[in-house]
């Protein structure tokens, strides 16, 4: 209960920040979400139907947001060739812009939350959440697709 309720704290901290930058778009905490599960998977590209399954919201849900963020020119779908059912989502080299202005803040936010641990206490942290991440992972191995998923065990 403690992780979820840091994770939900953070995620408060980073949005109430967010909120003081003046973006050019609006941005909800569904989008900053949408848009950094984009900016962290491999070539800023996922099928929608990961993103739903990363973000667990429904399929409607992720459409609608990509809908947005695609008229704000943050994201463009990208046609799967070999199977015209499957459409990705794509950041535009302004998502990207956009992902690099918002990373500080987010760095900030995760820099202020470890302030007071010594740097041998945030690498063993970081490998317990990592470990968390695996743990999960091996037991639901079907919930977690290309690009999604864990940090290596090395890292």
């Amino acid at each position: 209960l403690a992780m979820l309720r840091s994770v939900r704290v953070h995620r408060t901290a980073v949005h109430r920040q967010i909120e003081n930058m003046a973006l050019p778009v609006g941005m909800t905490g569904a989008r900053f979400t949408l848009l950094m599960t984009l900016y962290f998977s491999r070539d800023s590209l996922l099928a929608q139907n990961e993103i739903s399954k990363e973000l667990n919201v429904s399929r409607t849900n992720i459409t609608n947001l990509i809908d947005g963020l695609e008229r704000d020119g943050l994201v463009e779908r990208v046609p799967n060739p070999a199977d015209r059912r499957v459409s990705y989502a794509q950041l535009t080299k302004a998502g990207e812009d956009l992902c690099l202005r918002l990373m500080p803040t987010m760095t900030r936010e995760m820099e202020d939350a470890t302030l007071g641990f010594s740097p041998e206490e945030k690498e063993l942290f970081k490998q317990f959440l990592y470990r968390v991440q695996r743990n999960i992972v091996s037991r639901y191995p079907g919930h977690y697709s290309r690009g999604l998923g864990v940090d290596p065990e090395n890292e």
